[in-house]
C-alpha cells in the first residue's frame, strides 16, 4: 500500500505536467504585409517629391543656393505668433502620427501574438496605452 498501492502522487505529477506551457515553436519569419509595403511606398514618394522640388529643380534652373538676404527679409516680415502656431501644429501633428505608427505596429504584433498564445492578449494592452499617451502629450503641448 505504501510503495505502490496508492497512485495519488503519480496522478498529481501527471496532471501538473499536463498544465505546463508547451515549448516555444520556432516559426519562420513572415513576409512584410501589404499595409507596411504601402506605407513604405508613400514614404519613398514623399522623399522623392522633396528631392525633386528642393534639389533637382534649383540645380536645373541654375540657382542652387537662395539669396539669404532675401530670405531674412521674408522671414522677418512674418508675425511671430505665426511661428508659435506653426510649431504647435507641427508638435500636435507629429505626436499623433507617431502615436498612430506605434499603435499600428504594436496592434499588429499583439494580433499575431494573440493567435499564437491567446492567454497573453490582455497583458499586451499597456503598449497601446503608452502610444495613446504620446498623442495626449502632443495635444497638451
Amino acid at each position: 500500500f505504501f510503495f505502490g498501492g496508492c497512485n495519488i502522487f503519480h496522478t498529481m505529477e501527471k496532471s501538473a505536467m499536463d498544465r505546463t506551457i508547451p515549448p516555444a515553436i520556432d516559426y519562420p519569419r513572415q513576409p512584410v504585409d501589404e499595409a507596411m509595403q504601402v506605407l513604405t511606398q508613400i514614404m519613398y514618394l514623399i522623399v522623392y517629391v522633396i528631392v525633386i522640388l528642393f534639389v533637382l529643380f534649383p540645380i536645373m534652373s541654375g540657382t542652387v543656393f537662395p539669396n539669404f538676404g532675401e530670405l531674412s527679409v521674408i522671414f522677418s516680415d512674418v508675425n511671430p505668433w505665426a511661428y508659435a502656431g506653426l510649431g504647435a501644429a507641427i508638435a500636435i501633428g507629429l505626436s499623433i502620427v507617431g502615436a498612430a505608427w506605434g499603435i499600428f505596429l504594436t496592434g499588429a504584433s499583439i494580433a499575431g501574438a494573440a493567435i499564437r498564445a491567446p492567454q497573453i492578449r490582455s497583458k499586451n494592452l499597456i503598449s497601446i496605452i503608452f502610444c495613446e499617451a504620446v498623442a495626449i502629450y502632443g495635444i497638451i503641448i
